[in-house]
């Protein structure tokens, strides 16, 4: 099968992983073609959220090392080879930006439609999906906060138009919490008690969600699909689970891996931030630990789990792109198990450009692009709020 088709795609599904074309961390590329698509006041990153990991835009590969972040020039000629159809009709195009990845997702649903009809009452009645997980999740959604179909589709393995079809038939709670992925209300939303007439957009500002003259939620109160399996009480990787030493990164196989995972999936200057904020952590007495699994992610470590008091970090470092401030774990550690603390911490994040974390989210692992490390006075400011965290972790019980 390789040999007739001169790739390794086909090979076998097993070989297959999960590709966004737009991908995760964009690039100045990236930026440009999808900022021609921005209306009115919307910012790239809440364009970018809202469509980077819908269906749309995800397919499979078995490139995704070589594809990365790359431009879609370069991803275009890739897939225009591959194994698979789909990529194919991907390669078609001139252009990804939003027009497209709507068009795309249009056009599965169709054909998921027609291959995967929706089941009878009585099938529904006997249906292997998730519900019970998904309900779990929605009864844990904080006010102040709002979720997307496809956000809890991705939770339970199912679709966006079938959780639709759940919500507007089957009693689930706090169901007025689900928007479409750009924040806005579905069209067709209806109360399953029909004696209720209140505005579902007027109960999500009352209950805390900004909306834009739009009508569109922030994307900053948005809870992803990480945060939602948190909720669901689904396994987490709860901390690290190997010690290395900050600076001996010739003699840590971890530590080089987390440096060369860094240094492939972002680009110099968003590396060279990463690294100085890493450095500055372990000068100032914190301790780096990385994790083992795929993704070698790298723990920020204020106390060790031999302290009297429990190990402690503010944040982990993932180098995909993204920076998780893990206020989960601080909620079960003194001196932030005092929500005061924590959103004082919370505040001081979002004096950084670039970062917008949602009071909603104190219970979570929300967190921000690795991309607002570039600038160097963000970085200082960081720099600083880890220092207070610090001092506030280490500091002697009185």
């Amino acid at each position: 099968m390789e040999e007739a088709h001169g790739s390794k795609e086909p090979v076998s599904p097993a070989s297959l992983t999960i590709e966004h074309v737009m991908p995760q961390s964009p690039t100045a590329e990236w930026r440009q073609m999808l900022s021609e698509d921005l209306q009115g006041e919307e910012s790239f990153a809440e364009v970018h959220e809202a469509l980077v990991h819908t269906l749309g835009n995800l397919t499979l590969t078995g490139y995704n090392a070589e594809l990365s972040n790359s431009s879609f020039l370069v991803k275009r000629a890739q897939l225009g080879k591959s194994g698979i159809a789909l990529n194919r009709e991907i390669a078609d195009q001139k252009r990804w930006g939003r027009p497209e990845i709507h068009a795309r997702a249009d056009a599965l649903a169709e054909r998921i439609i027609a291959t995967w009809p929706g089941p009878t009452e009585e099938a529904g009645n006997k249906s292997e999906v998730p519900w019970d997980v998904m309900n779990t999740a929605l009864a844990a959604l904080p006010a102040g906060s709002w979720t997307a179909y496809g956000d809890l589709a991705a939770l339970i393995g199912s679709h966006p138009v079938s959780v639709g079809s759940r919500l507007a038939n089957h009693p689930a709670p706090n169901a007025h919490r689900v928007l479409q992925a750009e924040g806005a209300i579905a069209p067709n939303f209806r109360w399953l008690d029909p004696s209720r007439t209140d505005s579902p957009h007027d109960l999500l500002r009352d209950e805390g969600v900004e909306f834009d003259k739009y009508g569109r939620a922030s994307q900053a109160q948005r809870i992803g699909v990480e945060e939602l399996a948190q909720l669901a009480g689904m396994p987490q990787q709860d901390g690290p689970d190997q010690l290395l030493r900050p600076r001996s990164r010739r003699n840590s196989s971890l530590d080089d891996r987390f440096l060369e995972q860094l240094t492939d999936l972002q680009d110099a200057q968003v590396a060279h931030g990463t690294v100085a904020v890493l450095e500055a952590w372990a000068g100032m007495g914190g301790m780096l630990l990385y994790g083992s699994g795929g993704e070698t992610s790298c723990f920020m470590m204020a106390r060790g789990k031999d302290h009297e008091r429990g190990n402690l970090w503010p944040a982990t470092i993932y180098p995909s792109g993204k920076c998780e401030i893990v206020f989960q774990h601080l909620s079960t550690r003194a001196p932030f198990d005092d929500i005061a603390l924590r959103e004082q911490f919370r505040q001081r994040l979002n004096e950084l450009p670039g970062v917008k974390i949602a009071a909603a989210k104190l219970a979570l692992r929300p967190g921000f692009l690795l991309s607002v490390l570039v600038d160097l006075k963000v970085r200082e400011a960081l720099i600083e709020h880890l220092r207070w965290f610090y001092g506030q972790a280490t500091q002697t019980e009185v």
